[in-house]
């Protein structure tokens, strides 16, 4: 029997299903890694803030706060899900994240389908 071409279509509907699928991830990753706000010279306690900063939870009533490194000593609480992200500026003027979810947290949205 001739082929009408609705096979066809069906095969490239589900192969680019997945590469949306695949991109969505890829860009939900990249996204996960860079703070996406901007940031003022100083913290949210006065200290300035130049190439380090982590948004974190305090140990002033449980609020979180931009603090810079000096900040963090005084108050604030770790890092973790939960608990605070550190982030790094880039040559580029990106903040990346570079510590601060744990692996548990990491494997359950690398097992998310969108």
């Amino acid at each position: 029997m001739f082929d009408t071409g609705e096979n066809l279509m069906n095969i490239n509907k589900k192969y680019l299903v997945e590469i949306v699928r695949e991109e969505i991830q890829n860009v939900i990753k990249e996204a996960d890694k860079y703070w996406m706000g901007s940031i003022n010279d100083k913290d949210d306690f006065g200290a300035p803030i130049v190439d380090i900063f982590i948004d974190g939870k305090t140990n002033q009533s449980g609020a979180w706060g931009i603090m810079s490194p000096e900040s963090f000593r005084k108050y604030g609480t770790g890092l973790g899900t939960g608990k605070g992200q550190k982030y790094q500026k880039q040559p580029d003027g990106k903040w990346k994240k570079i510590e601060g979810e744990s692996e548990k947290f990491n494997e359950h949205k690398e097992k998310q389908t969108y």
